[in-house]
C-alpha cells in the first residue's frame, strides 16, 4: 500500500469517526418547521437550532431553543437530547430521568418505548421499525428508518414515517402532539442546514414562508389516502397538468401528465412527497405515508 493510500484511508477513518458523534445534530443546526392552526393555513415558521451541552446528572446534551415562532404548547418538544452507542435519549424535567427516545442502529422489526409526560398526562409511545435505508446529502451517508409510533394511553401522538440522521424527522422534530390540543402544530419540515450538510423540501421554494407562486397544500382532496399500505392503489384526482413524485430525500421518482384520474402505487414503506402543477398555475403539495 503506497503512502497516498495509507493517508487516504486514515482521513476516511478519521471522517466515519466524526460522523459517528454527530449522528443527531451538531452544535449550530437549525431545522425550518412551518408551523399552522390545527386544521387551518400556514401562520408562521418555527426555526429551531442546537445552541450548545449543558450537563444533566453526569450526561452531556445537547440542547434546543427555539428561535422564531410561536411555541403555544400542543407540542412537548425535547429539548435535551444526548446520544450515547447509537441511541438517542432526551431529559424530562418533570420527570428528572433520561428516557430513550431514538436508535440509529435499529433494524427491521425492532421496537422500543418511549415514556412522555406533558400537561400533567403520562403515556408511553411505542417505536417499530418497518425499513431502513441510507441516504446521501451533500456526500455524507445518512442512516434513515421508516417507523410507526402507537400511543398507549391515547394521551400523546409521536409522528413516524421517515427519521433520519440530522434531519430528524420530516413531518416534526422529537416533539409529541397533546391529543386533544387544538392551537398550533408543526406542519413539515422546509429545510436544514448545518456547518456540513444543507436540506431542503423538494416541495418548498426557500426555507421561508413566501414562496411567491400559489403554492396549496391540500392532500386531503386530491389524494385518496393518503396513509396507504404498500401496493394500495392511490388515486390523484382533479389535477390537470404535470406531477412530480420525490422520496424522503428529494429525490425525484416519477414525472407525468395527468388529466383527470389517475392511479398510483407505491411498493416500500416511507414518506413520498406529489408536487402538481395545475393548468392555471397553481402548484399543489402533498404528501404519503406508505406502511
Amino acid at each position: 500500500m503506497t503512502v497516498r493510500a495509507i493517508l487516504a484511508f486514515s482521513s476516511a477513518l478519521f471522517a466515519t469517526s466524526i460522523h459517528a458523534q454527530t449522528t443527531f445534530a451538531p452544535i449550530g443546526a437549525k431545522w425550518s418547521y412551518k408551523q399552522a392552526h390545527w386544521g387551518g393555513p400556514d401562520t408562521a415558521l418555527m426555526v429551531i437550532e442546537a445552541i450548545g451541552d449543558t450537563l444533566i446528572a453526569g450526561r452531556t446534551y445537547r440542547r434546543l431553543q427555539i428561535n422564531e415562532g410561536m411555541y403555544l404548547g400542543c407540542h412537548q418538544l425535547a429539548r435535551f437530547l444526548s446520544e450515547s452507542q447509537d441511541s438517542l435519549f432526551y431529559f424530562a424535567s418533570t420527570t428528572g430521568q433520561h428516557h430513550l427516545v431514538f436508535r440509529w442502529n435499529a433494524v427491521t422489526g425492532d421496537s422500543w418505548s418511549t415514556p412522555v409526560h406533558q400537561f400533567g398526562q403520562h403515556d408511553t409511545l411505542d417505536w417499530t421499525v418497518l425499513d431502513t435505508s441510507l441516504i446521501w446529502v451533500d456526500g455524507l451517508s445518512l442512516r434513515s428508518l421508516e417507523v410507526s409510533v402507537e400511543s398507549r394511553q391515547w394521551s400523546s401522538f409521536g409522528f413516524g414515517g421517515t427519521v433520519t440522521e440530522r434531519l430528524g424527522s420530516l413531518i416534526a422534530p422529537f416533539a409529541w402532539l397533546y391529543g386533544v390540543c387544538d392551537g398550533e402544530v408543526f406542519a413539515g419540515l422546509r429545510c436544514y442546514e448545518d456547518a456540513d450538510i444543507h436540506w431542503q423540501n423538494p416541495l418548498v421554494a426557500q426555507c421561508t414562508l413566501g414562496v411567491g407562486i400559489g403554492e396549496r397544500e391540500e392532500a386531503g382532496s386530491w389524494i385518496r389516502p393518503s396513509l396507504a399500505s404498500r401496493g394500495e392503489p392511490v388515486f390523484i384526482t382533479g389535477v390537470e397538468g404535470s406531477m412530480t413524485v420525490f422520496d424522503a430525500t428529494g429525490r425525484q421518482l416519477s414525472a407525468q401528465n395527468v388529466h383527470g384520474e389517475q392511479v398510483i402505487r407505491f411498493d416500500r414503506p416511507g414518506t413520498y412527497y406529489l408536487r402538481a402543477s395545475t393548468a392555471i398555475g397553481e402548484m399543489l403539495v402533498g404528501r404519503i405515508l406508505v406502511h
